[in-house]
């Protein structure tokens, strides 16, 4: 489970970056760039991890990490 929390923070960090690129359509001067890109890859590295922990699932279980 601490994998989806992991995952679901990232994730949730990464949805900043709607709001963000609306805001530099807007006005391309109210914000740099890099805070863009680091939500941008907050967001890949949230669904990053929860793909990885749903593809290994049964792995992760079978080797005692997750209580079923």
């Amino acid at each position: 489970m601490p994998l989806f929390a992991i995952g679901g923070m990232y994730a949730f960090r990464g949805l900043s970056a709607i709001e963000q690129a609306l805001q530099l359509l807007r006005d391309p001067d109210s914000l740099p760039f890099r805070v863009l890109f680091y939500s941008l890859v907050s967001f890949a590295t949230g669904c990053a991890y929860i793909v990885g922990s749903v593809k290994r699932w049964e792995w992760l279980r079978d080797k005692g990490e997750i209580e079923a």
